[in-house]
């Protein structure tokens, strides 16, 4: 019996997990691992977002011609009253089926592990204070949005996790934090006596996904390292730009061209394309494209591309992604372990804002010294703080 799969408007699961009152199934414990839902809210195990995430086809939907019919009278009715016995018991079959097949083929994978810690940050975000006297004297629509209907806190923010090929976030509804100005970030306020609003920021992020993704072994700053990698004697600042044109896929004659007034330019591409294994890099994800149509970044999470998409840069910001996600769970997953009082409240790219106690303030200063552990990249993540309220 325990096998038997019972599905209301929003869960799929087996039996033992719902109780019922005679009329309707209850879920009993929605923290049961086994539990998977089709729901369009941010549960954690949710079968809906898998499928959006791997393009995979369920039929979420009777059929179309019923679909329609309703449609056109503006309704969407219960699907158990509205459908003739058979129509329902047929589709609701095609509809079981096609959930447990997303779920064996895909639970065990990235998609039912290190994704779902993308949603349990998400959901850990927490609306800021704001100073309203301070809004008011700006005159700009993105500020003006952060003004609270109620109280002190800023209407909540919602991520877009699905519009970028990488699955890097944008703001599909509420305040965008992603599109406010530095300046204006003078807003926000701390919630605690005395407390401050801080940024946790990953550094060099991307150059240092790039290293860990092939087991290269670096200490803290990829910059530094690729500096004992390379003949040719740059700037700091040229070496930057440099090994960012290598990996989002500049040629060693473009870059040339583009930097003629660098020395050696052409030879310095090449070499820092040879340090961080670029064109190893490119010849694998080329080779998973003509098997599988599509590339996977290093946790297993699918980039949909085209065969002359930057395959490079696209693993390496799909990466870095999961990384930022993993690294700040962790480190709130650390914080709350030590009592340390601190609100997240937005995830801005690489970076997190943050409000905490004067206590936590110090604690967090200290913490962030050592960097954050990726257990699944076996490294350390370079860490920096900068105060934004003020």
């Amino acid at each position: 019996m325990h096998n038997f799969i019972s599905i209301n408007a929003k869960c799929i699961g087996t039996v033992s997990d719902f109780k019922t009152d005679g009329s309707s199934f209850v879920l009993e414990n929605d923290t049961k691992n086994d539990v998977w839902y089709w729901s369009w809210d941010s549960s954690l195990n949710s079968l809906r977002h898998i499928a959006l995430a791997t393009a995979t086809k369920v039929a979420s939907q009777p059929p179309a011609s019923h679909v329609t019919a309703w449609d056109v009278m503006g309704s969407s009715p219960p699907w158990a009253q509205a459908l003739p016995p058979h129509v329902f018991k047929k589709w609701l079959q095609k509809f079981s089926a096609d959930l447990l097949a997303l779920r064996d083929r895909w639970a065990d994978s990235y998609y039912g592990r290190d994704y779902q810690v993308q949603q349990r940050l998400l959901q850990r975000l927490q609306q800021p204070h704001v100073d309203i006297n301070v809004i008011k004297q700006i005159d700009d629509d993105r500020v003006t949005s952060f003004k609270p209907t109620d109280g002190e806190l800023a209407p909540r923010s919602t991520y877009d996790i699905w519009s970028s090929v990488t699955g890097r976030m944008s703001i599909c509804e509420g305040p965008n934090i992603l599109t406010l100005d530095k300046q204006y970030r003078k807003i926000f306020k701390s919630r605690y006596a005395g407390g401050k609003i801080l940024q946790i920021d990953f550094t060099s992020l991307e150059p240092c996904v790039c290293l860990a993704m092939q087991g290269k072994k670096f200490d803290g700053d990829a910059y530094a390292w690729a500096a004992e990698q390379i003949e040719v004697q740059v700037p700091r600042e040229v070496l930057k730009t440099a090994i960012m044109s290598a990996l989002y896929g500049m040629t060693p004659s473009n870059f040339a061209k583009k930097f003629a007034d660098i020395p050696h330019a052409n030879d310095l591409l090449f070499q820092v394309r040879d340090a961080f294994g670029v064109d190893a890099l490119t010849k694998r994800l080329r080779e998973q494209f003509d098997a599988e149509g599509h590339i996977t970044n290093h946790f297993g999470r699918i980039i949909k591309c085209e065969k002359k998409s930057p395959f490079v840069a696209y693993d390496v910001q799909s990466t870095a992604v999961d990384v930022v996600c993993q690294g700040f769970t962790h480190l709130l997953d650390e914080l709350e372990r030590d009592k340390i009082q601190m609100t997240p409240l937005y995830l801005i790219h690489d970076a997190l804002m943050v409000d905490l106690t004067p206590e936590a303030v110090q604690h967090l200063e200290e913490r962030v010294k050592d960097g954050i552990l990726i257990p699944t990249l076996d490294c350390k993540m370079p860490l920096k703080l900068k105060t934004i309220d003020a």
